[in-house]
C-alpha cells in the first residue's frame, strides 16, 4: 500500500513539473519585444503630433469624439495574474472508509470483535481517492473548485499452494468548494475555503470453497480550511501554485459488511475533526494542494 501511494506521489510531482517546465518554456518562446521608446516632448512641455512631415503641437489635448484612454489594469501580486483562468492539479487526498473482513486488506481494522453467536469479526479500511480538478477564479476575491476523486485497487498473489485469495476494493467521490482570497501580496495569498466532499466505496473478497464477502461505505463532509496559496513567480514560474492548509470539518459515515453466509453488520459514526488528527504527517494527506493555471 505504501508502495502505490509512493507511486501516485512520484506521478503527481513528475505530472506537475511537466507542466510548469512547458509555461516557462511558452513564456519565453512567445515574449513578445519591449516596446520602442517615446519621442521626446516638445519645447515647453507641449507633445508633438507628426502628421504629413509637420509637426503640431496638442498640449495633452484629445481629438474630437475620441474616448479617454484608461491605464491599463495592474495587480502587485502572482494571484492577480490568474484571475479569470483555471488551475488544474491535485486538491488534496481523501480517504474514504469501507465495511471489511477482520484481517483482509486493505488494513481492515476491527471496531468489533465479533457478531452475535460469534459471527465473522468485521471492521473498516480506508480507501485513497486523490481529488484531481479544477479551480476558478472569477475575481480577485472568490473563486470555484471543483474535483473528482477514484481509487481502484484490484489485489492478487499466489503461494506454493495456490492462489492467494486477495480482496477488490474502490472509492468515488466528488469535491466542492469556494476559495476566498482575503489578502494577496507578491507570491503570496491568504485563502479561506469553505468545502464538503461525498464519497461512496466498496470491497469484496472472493474465497474458494466459501460464499463471497462484501462490504461498501458512505461519507460526507462539511467545513472550512484556512492556508496560504504561493505560486512560483519568485523562479519565473508565476501559474505554479502550492497551497497548504489547516481547517475544521463536520463529517458523517456508515459502513456495511456482508460476510455472504446471511445479515450484514453495519457501523456509522458522526463527528466533528480538525483536518490534523493523530500523526503530524496527516497535514500531506488532504490539506496539500498543487495547482497549474493556464
Amino acid at each position: 500500500m505504501k508502495l502505490r501511494f509512493m507511486e501516485y506521489g512520484a506521478g503527481v510531482l513528475a505530472f506537475t513539473t511537466a507542466f510548469a517546465l512547458a509555461g516557462a518554456a511558452h513564456a519565453q518562446d512567445t515574449a513578445a519585444p519591449p516596446p520602442p521608446p517615446p519621442n521626446p516632448p516638445a519645447a515647453g512641455g507641449d507633445v508633438g503630433v507628426q502628421t504629413g512631415g509637420e509637426t503640431h503641437a496638442n498640449a495633452g489635448m484629445t481629438l474630437p469624439g475620441a474616448a479617454p484612454a484608461r491605464p491599463a489594469a495592474t495587480g502587485d501580486s502572482d494571484h492577480d495574474g490568474v484571475i479569470g483562468t483555471f488551475g488544474i492539479g491535485l486538491l488534496g487526498t481523501t480517504f474514504f472508509p469501507v465495511g471489511c473482513a477482520n484481517g483482509g486488506e486493505p488494513g481492515c481494522t476491527s471496531p468489533i470483535a465479533g457478531g452475535p453467536g460469534g459471527g465473522v469479526p468485521i471492521g473498516t479500511a480506508p480507501v485513497p481517492a486523490p481529488i484531481i480538478g479544477a479551480r476558478y477564479w472569477i475575481n480577485e476575491m472568490i473563486g470555484i473548485d471543483a474535483g473528482i476523486g477514484l481509487g481502484i485497487f484490484s489485489l492478487g498473489g499466489s503461494a506454493p499452494g495456490g492462489n492467494v485469495n486477495r480482496p477488490n476494493y474502490n472509492a468515488f467521490a466528488l469535491h466542492g468548494g469556494v476559495p476566498l482570497a482575503l489578502a494577496s501580496s507578491g507570491h503570496f495569498a491568504f485563502e479561506v475555503i469553505p468545502e464538503m466532499n461525498i464519497g461512496f466505496s466498496n470491497w469484496s473478497l472472493d474465497v474458494t470453497g466459501a460464499p463471497s464477502q462484501s462490504g461498501s461505505g458512505f461519507h460526507f463532509d462539511v467545513g472550512a480550511r484556512a492556508g496560504a496559496e504561493i505560486q512560483f513567480g519568485f523562479i519565473g514560474i508565476p501559474k505554479l501554485a502550492l497551497q497548504g492548509t489547516v481547517g475544521l470539518s463536520f463529517f458523517t459515515e456508515s459502513t456495511k459488511f456482508d460476510p455472504g453466509a446471511g445479515g450484514a453488520y453495519k457501523l456509522s459514526q458522526t463527528g466533528i475533526s480538525t483536518t490534523v488528527q493523530g500523526n503530524p504527517w496527516d497535514i500531506f494527506r488532504a490539506s496539500i494542494a498543487a495547482l497549474y493555471y493556464f
